[in-house]
């Protein structure tokens, strides 16, 4: 688990590109593009790339805020994919969406609210 964490936003066209988290005395610092998916907890969201995960201390709604809509987008109430990062899509006979992921072994639910974004894949 990292000490003091934090996002800091460099943007272009006003869309956050960097993400730093800092670890203890050290920040570690990585393009957007590089992300998964986040996922949101309680008090932290983790911030999943394809090797790590990384806890930051920022909210799911500040950072789909400021993340470009076309390439990050919310999934269930808890998680923002980057559309980038899916393998492929599949639905189950109850109609409940999941994504594979490119680069992760885990499968990710799509709630309800969210489905209509993948009708068209």
């Amino acid at each position: 688990m990292l000490d003091t964490l934090a996002v800091r936003a460099s943007t272009i066209n006003s869309y956050l590109r960097w993400i730093n988290v800092s670890r203890g005395v050290e920040v570690v610092q990585g393009t957007v593009e590089k992300i998964c998916y986040f996922q949101a907890d309680a008090t932290y969201t983790t911030v999943v790339t394809a090797h790590s995960q990384e806890l930051i201390r920022t909210s799911l709604r500040e950072l789909r805020d400021e993340l470009d809509p076309s390439m990050f987008w919310q999934i269930h109430r808890a998680a923002l994919v980057n559309v980038n990062a899916i393998a492929s899509v599949a639905k189950d006979m109850r109609g409940q969406v999941t994504l594979k992921l490119k680069q992760r072994n885990e499968i990710l639910a799509v709630s309800q609210p969210y489905a209509h974004l993948f009708r068209q894949m």
